[in-house]
């Protein structure tokens, strides 16, 4: 199997779980006029997804370590596929519901373990090239996903967005139909802690979705704290009975660094990514197509910084990450702040710079990631990673204004601490 189509196969998956992030949103008030409504709220079509996927990917991680990056990507693509297939047959909310999470469960095992196989594969230097490539076409697919679902919706039907992503999905799948040399793994150690962490996020994901969405059912808030609490319980007893959730093997300053890295940059990428195309839409009008075409710089600016990142020697790359996060740290607080007053073109501008900013820094971050710790343990370190970008960025979406200070207070303090960094690999 050549380089060309490992990462070609590596780019579509990556793509599809993108692309249904957030492609969604703005289809959400039309799926609730068409689906018979009776169970979970309809915020949780599109919160169980990220909460699956971001849940899960621990324990996808270390999967990836104990079957092979190959199988487990395989496997990932073939169940968000027929996931996706699910929800766009679904005929009421709670189904829709159920095969979103089974969709975040095929993107959790699909995305440690296609970095994990670039990582891999690849000869020294370009398996960063082909991770650059595959996060910025992929973010590509982010940035897209709100006006061309939207617009999906508008032409055809909500159905259609997830309709999108099955070829995607499939063709991934063939293209890895051939194990590469050397993608199988083996990891000799336990399965417990990260089986551990992926049950109490879980719990901890659910108890808080459910508190807040429906804090006048208090039979529900009782349920949903006491899930918390359980969780919380679970967490404190893996720790006393001496069940790591995070191995030792990646107990490393420059993997804890960069973990702490990419959550923050993606929670103001993610946080940009979903207010832009509101504000563009209430605050000046625009429909959705028109709202799709003024985004396309912040899509080409995600796709040149992943390209970018994949040639950033690996002694700058804290430098270049230090630098983008105090760029997106002044930039960031400026679209919230200054944008809407400027008029669509200096909030587009503004926007533009801090998605650009902070595309960067997530791609940087996630090209060094898998080279921060043992070779063995590559899909693990991923898998964790994965899952405290994707939760974060799930944390992120519509903040209030202490929670939008606060974000903008950890991108100054994270910038500080690349800035400190050694320059290292990562």
């Amino acid at each position: 199997m050549s380089r060309t189509l490992l990462t070609s196969a590596v780019t579509l998956g990556f793509c599809a779980v993108q692309w249904d992030a957030l492609a969604l949103n703005p289809a959400l008030p039309a799926l609730g006029r068409q689906l018979p409504s009776h169970g979970p709220p309809l915020t949780w079509v599109v919160a169980g997804y990220l909460v699956a996927a971001g849940a899960l990917m621990p324990l996808a991680g270390h999967l990836a370590d104990r079957w092979g990056a190959a199988t487990t990507f395989r496997r990932g693509a073939g169940c968000f596929a027929l996931a996706s297939a699910a929800c766009a047959l679904a005929p009421d909310l709670l189904t829709l519901v159920l095969a979103r999470l089974a969709q975040g469960a095929g993107a959790a095992l699909l995305m440690p373990a296609g970095l994990t196989l670039l990582a891999r594969w690849s000869p020294a230097g370009r398996g960063e090239r082909a991770t650059g490539l595959a996060l910025g076409l992929s973010g590509l697919a982010t940035a897209l996903g709100p006006p061309g679902g939207g617009l999906l919706t508008e032409a055809v039907s909500w159905r259609a967005v997830f309709w999108a992503v099955v070829p995607l999905a499939l063709l991934s799948l063939v293209l890895t139909s051939s194990s590469p040399p050397g993608s199988g793994g083996a990891q000799p150690a336990s399965g417990r802690g990260p089986l551990g962490a992926t049950a109490a996020l879980l719990a901890l994901s659910w108890g808080v979705l459910g508190l807040r969405a429906d804090r006048t059912a208090p039979a529900l808030g009782v349920v949903c704290a006491g899930v918390v609490g359980a969780a919380l319980v679970a967490l404190v007893f893996c720790q006393v009975r001496g069940i790591p959730l995070v191995p030792r093997a990646v107990r490393r300053a420059a993997y804890v660094r960069l973990t702490v890295t990419v959550a923050v940059a993606n929670a103001g990428l993610v946080n940009l990514l979903v207010a832009m195309p509101l504000t563009l839409g209430e605050r000046w009008g625009m429909a959705p197509r028109s709202t799709g075409v003024a985004l396309l710089p912040c899509a080409c600016a995600l796709v040149l910084g992943g390209l970018c990142a994949g040639r950033v020697p690996p002694p700058r790359r804290p430098a270049v990450r230090s630098a983008a996060l105090w760029a997106a740290g002044v930039l960031w607080p400026a679209v919230h702040l200054l944008g809407p007053w400027w008029g669509p073109t200096g909030y587009l501008l503004l926007g533009c710079g801090g998605v650009a900013a902070l595309g960067l820094v997530n791609a940087v971050a996630l090209v060094a990631l898998p080279h921060s710790v043992p070779p063995g343990w590559a899909g693990t370190a991923t898998g964790l990673a994965k899952s405290a970008l994707t939760l974060a960025g799930g944390v992120a979406v519509g903040v209030g204004p202490v929670g939008l200070a606060l974000l903008g207070a950890a991108l100054v303090l994270v910038a500080v601490l690349n800035g400190a960094a050694p320059s290292r690999r990562g």
